[in-house]
């Protein structure tokens, strides 16, 4: 005689079945059945030895062990997913943000939970702007994302990835010209620690001729950049160019 007992949830049924051979547990792991466990205790060759109360409560005690398996695997794996969410490091100068930027941030975040955009510190580059207005505009351009952070860094990227328990690098392409420099950069990341990987996604359409080199270059002549980058850095960069003798104007060739 044996008793098969069905969890399900927090419902407990017994029903009664023909005798089989020896004890035998149907259930490899309850975590396979999504909450549902089975087990069948078959006490066929020792019903002179023990009441039918025994194999009820053998039945129960089993039964309660496959619950507490379940509960623990459910409350691990949701302590997993605390503690391991995808985190991207966005690495760049961002002298200044610009649309472009803005673009791989937004589509990167469909595929990260968490994305720190970091302002490399080179002392060896010369900047428009300083470290601490180019993280001023980046927390306006990006008020709008929660999970966003904006940090500053020096030394290797894959070292402060490392340090903020990030799983890859997001880079953005815009054509062939920057393939190159690209690829080597990722091989020697990859050389450095591989265990963080390096994503590209392709730049916007819309976006793919802007970089912040030009748009810079584009406003020191008096070109028209508005809708390159947003509102807020339009306004930061019409003020420096107004601090250090505005837009230079090219001079119209003379007529022969």
């Amino acid at each position: 005689m044996c008793y098969e007992m069905r969890v399900a949830a927090s419902r407990f049924s017994i029903a009664h079945c023909r005798p089989a051979t020896i004890f035998s547990r149907r259930v490899p792991s309850a975590r396979k059945f999504q909450g549902k466990a089975s087990l069948t205790v078959d006490y066929s060759d020792c019903q002179k030895k023990r009441s039918d109360w025994g194999r009820f409560f053998a039945a129960i005690t089993y039964a309660a062990i496959l619950l507490s398996e379940h509960y623990y695997d459910k409350r691990y794996n949701q302590r997993i997913n605390q503690t391991m969410k995808r985190t991207a490091i966005y690495p760049g100068s961002f002298d200044p943000v610009t649309n472009g930027h803005l673009d791989i941030i937004e589509r990167g975040l469909k595929i990260f939970d968490k994305i720190i955009v970091a302002i490399l510190h080179n002392p060896n580059k010369t900047s428009l702007f300083t470290v601490e207005e180019r993280l001023s505009m980046l927390k306006a351009s990006l008020k709008r994302f929660t999970n966003v952070e904006i940090d500053t860094f020096d030394g290797l990227t894959v070292d402060y990835a490392a340090e903020k328990k990030a799983s890859g690098i997001l880079r953005g392409l815009r054509a062939m010209s920057d393939f190159e420099y690209e690829f080597q950069m990722a091989l020697m990341n990859r050389k450095l620690n591989r265990e963080i990987q390096t994503i590209y996604l392709m730049t916007g359409l819309r976006w793919i001729y802007t970089s912040s080199s030009i748009i810079k270059e584009a406003a020191r002549f008096g070109g028209d950049i508005n809708g390159m980058v947003p509102p807020v850095v339009l306004r930061k960069i019409k003020k420096k160019f107004a601090e250090i003798g505005g837009p230079v104007r090219q001079k119209s060739a003379p007529k022969t």
